[in-house]
């Protein structure tokens, strides 16, 4: 085995020794930049969840006589969809609809309980409505807010107890 004789120091010359220098406090403050991101992200993600769910109680507000107190919601999904047909030369001949459902618990389970009422009243209200206008954008969203109303309803007439603060499709289609 050869055996290597260890030079002597080199010289090391400033030009190097700045540019480790520089290169470690460049790599201090890119580690300490990320780290500043991640976690003033993680606390408007926070502040972005907290304004969401303050919006959804508005709107349930608006849309009910009961404020709706600030709960773990669930979605809550209907079975099967809804299928509604439409009279003769009205534009469209049914209508295929999905919803679900942002409620707190105790109204999840109040929907789950009373499905059949509830599917039963929301296809009637759908059936009542203008093929034509449900073509629009303004007109899926006043059913939205019908669907809302009435499903609340149900909620407050088989004292049910629980709030739904938003329907959402999740299917809509219309032939």
């Amino acid at each position: 085995m050869a055996v290597q004789k260890i030079k002597p120091e080199e010289k090391v010359s400033k030009k190097q020794i700045i540019g480790t220098i520089l290169a470690a406090v460049l790599l201090v403050l890119g580690g300490a930049g990320a780290g500043y991101y991640f976690v003033m992200r993680g606390s408007a993600a926070e502040q972005f969840n907290a304004n969401h769910q303050q919006s959804h109680l508005q709107i349930a507000e608006t849309n009910s006589k009961q404020p709706v107190v600030a709960q773990d919601f669930i979605y809550f999904d209907l079975t099967q969809p809804m299928i509604v047909n439409f009279p003769k030369g009205s534009g469209a001949r049914f209508l295929q609809i999905s919803v679900s459902f942002l409620a707190d618990s105790k109204a999840a389970a109040s929907l789950k309980k009373h499905e059949p009422m509830v599917r039963n009243n929301l296809m009637m209200k759908i059936n009542a409505q203008n093929p034509e206008e449900l073509k629009t954008k303004v007109g899926k969203e006043a059913l939205r807010a019908l669907l809302l109303e009435e499903v609340n309803q149900i909620m407050l007439k088989m004292a049910a107890g629980g709030r739904v603060g938003e329907v959402f499709y999740t299917a809509f289609v219309m032939q």
